[in-house]
């Protein structure tokens, strides 16, 4: 179990400092498009770590509205805490 916190812990960490990177060039003017489009995967990734969420897959319901419950989701459990 030990080990399994660790590589989720891991995996937090990365996606934080590889978004953080890219929020910190985008302060200075150095970010482009497709870098700014990364940090949010990277956020969103994040995101879903740390609240246990899965991702829905794109072929079982349209690309919005899976995200919308997706959302929905992570909401509701941050609202019931």
């Amino acid at each position: 179990m030990l080990r399994a916190a660790s590589a989720t812990l891991a995996r937090v960490v990365s996606n934080y400092r590889a978004a953080q990177l890219i929020a910190i060039r985008d302060a200075s003017g150095e970010a482009d498009t497709e870098e700014l489009r990364k940090a949010v995967i990277h956020y969103r990734t994040l995101f879903d770590e740390l609240l246990g969420v899965k991702p829905v897959a794109p072929s079982s319901v349209p690309a919005d509205r899976g995200v919308l419950r997706q959302y929905r989701s992570c909401l509701e459990r941050l609202l019931s805490i």
